[in-house]
């Protein structure tokens, strides 16, 4: 399976997990109420926190954030205040965020020494994309929202991808941040397509030069008949 389909087919089990109904069990002591399914589990955690949803740093889509439990902060709230709440959770975090402390003070060169990087690696696609176009003069990328649907336990946000105010893609996913990410590198995938000695292949990019015209001179056609409009109804 593609990093996509594994996307969507664990989209897929998310959906149908936060839709499913709970019901009440007939056990009540009382005071509190049973439900027959869990409330909170792991499962219910959102994908774009347990996943990396960038396809190019994580490729595999490998779970990034493993997570064996979920801890009810709420309740402990409730039951003993913030303070409890801090001392339980750093009881059970302190020595990931220890690790993570010392982990930031790492510098960039070690970093990449290390993991053997490039600075393009570790730039976001929306950043190589920008910088390609840029290259290339055709001017900044625009991330326009065209739909936000879903619901509001799991939104969907639809962006376009635009170059001179010229349409190029649609993406729709769970955050405005991954839509554009993925829009973005759907796009760098095509332009950055190889020849057999391993120099750039300028075909896609001629192609996309070709729609950005096209689209403007539909646009300009366009105005142009909205204009001849405009003079005809105020004769």
């Amino acid at each position: 399976m593609s990093y996509y389909d594994d996307m969507a087919a664990k989209q897929q089990e998310y959906d149908k997990l936060i839709a499913k109904k709970n019901e009440k069990a007939p056990f009540y002591n009382g005071i509190i109420t049973r439900y027959k399914n869990p409330v909170l589990t792991r499962d219910h955690i959102p994908l774009f926190w347990r996943y990396d949803m960038n396809p190019q740093t994580n490729p595999l889509f490998i779970e990034r954030l493993g997570v064996n439990a979920v801890l009810n902060s709420g309740a402990i709230y409730l039951d003993g205040g913030f303070e409890s709440v801090q001392k339980v959770i750093l009881q059970i975090y302190q020595e990931k965020l220890n690790n993570l402390n010392n982990l930031n003070n790492l510098n960039n060169s070690q970093i990449q020494q290390n993991n053997r990087i490039s600075q393009t690696d570790l730039k976001d696609s929306k950043t190589q994309l920008q910088e390609f176009l840029q290259a290339h003069k055709l001017g900044l990328p625009k991330y326009a929202l065209l739909i936000e649907s879903g619901t509001p336990q799991q939104p969907l946000f639809t962006i376009s991808l635009q170059i001179k105010n010229v349409e190029i893609y649609q993406c729709t996913a769970i955050s405005r941040r991954i839509a554009e990410q993925q829009i973005a590198e759907k796009l760098l995938q095509e332009l950055n397509q190889k020849n057999a000695d391993g120099s750039l292949n300028l075909k896609n990019l001629q192609k996309l030069k070709k729609k950005i015209r096209d689209g403007r001179n539909k646009s300009l056609k366009n105005l142009d008949v909205l204009l001849a409009e405009r003079q005809n109804n105020n004769k």
